[in-house]
């Protein structure tokens, strides 16, 4: 359950996401350096839902919640991203993706942001695997555990409107997207409030010219009043945990 958002500029992008989770789930670790990556991670299993590596690309993991029931989970979808973030094009996502493999995994939808392309690919599982490819455009992307239909058709609504303002596409205006309680807080909002889940951590990636900036904080995106982590890369790369 997620809000990921994609803006473009001349010499990078900037990536924002809200990850949303049932309260009785563990809390996330903040992001920290990974060889050529950066990313924050789940204790035990070190899945994590967004990464960027030294090349300046990004994968983020939403779940996909379709009707129907779900097969048996052997896996965690969390651990697609530490096998895959090491890649350097959208080609050689693809192929690890393919050898990792995804049997046991509920279904989910893999965004892979390549600035060196300057194309975004997105594989979608659900009972098989489907790819499309995107121009190098703003783009936001949404999920819920009740309805992705429903979170989609509500939240594009209030992006849409959003886009209006002046300052549209700007840092500022895409962290106060994704503090958003339009149309009312609860269970759709961008910032999600539910009795037994809710919007846990805000992450934001700057890549530009090169270089590239991983921020987080943790709790409702709405309340944080600054970050709790700022990584780099390249410079921290080598340094590694």
């Amino acid at each position: 359950m997620c809000t990921l958002s994609f803006i473009s500029h001349e010499k990078g992008y900037v990536v924002a996401m809200n990850r949303d989770e049932h309260h009785g789930r563990a809390r996330s670790f903040p992001p920290a350096v990974f060889g050529n990556a950066i990313y924050p991670y789940e204790p035990g299993t070190r899945g994590t839902w967004l990464a960027i590596n030294s090349n300046g690309l990004t994968l983020a993991l939403l779940n996909k919640n379709e009707d129907g029931p779900l097969p048996v989970k052997l896996r965690s979808r969390g651990e697609l991203i530490p096998a895959l973030i090491s890649a350097d094009s959208l080609a050689d996502v693809h192929r690890r993706l393919v050898e990792v493999g995804f049997k046991g995994m509920w279904p989910f939808r893999l965004i892979a942001i390549s600035p060196e392309e300057r194309e975004i690919c997105e594989w979608s599982r659900g009972t098989d695997l489907r790819k499309s490819y995107f121009d190098w455009q703003p783009r936001h992307w949404f999920s819920s555990g009740m309805s992705d239909i429903e979170a989609n058709r509500l939240r594009s609504t209030i992006v849409e409107r959003a886009w209006q303002q002046p300052d549209a596409g700007s840092v500022p205006w895409l962290r106060a997207l994704h503090r958003s309680h339009e149309p009312q807080r609860g269970a759709y909002s961008i910032c999600v409030h539910r009795d037994d889940a809710s919007s846990v951590s805000y992450s934001e990636i700057v890549y530009d010219n090169g270089n590239a900036i991983f921020r987080y904080a943790s709790g409702f995106p709405c309340q944080y009043t600054a970050f709790e982590s700022e990584l780099s890369l390249p410079a921290q790369a080598a340094a590694g945990i």
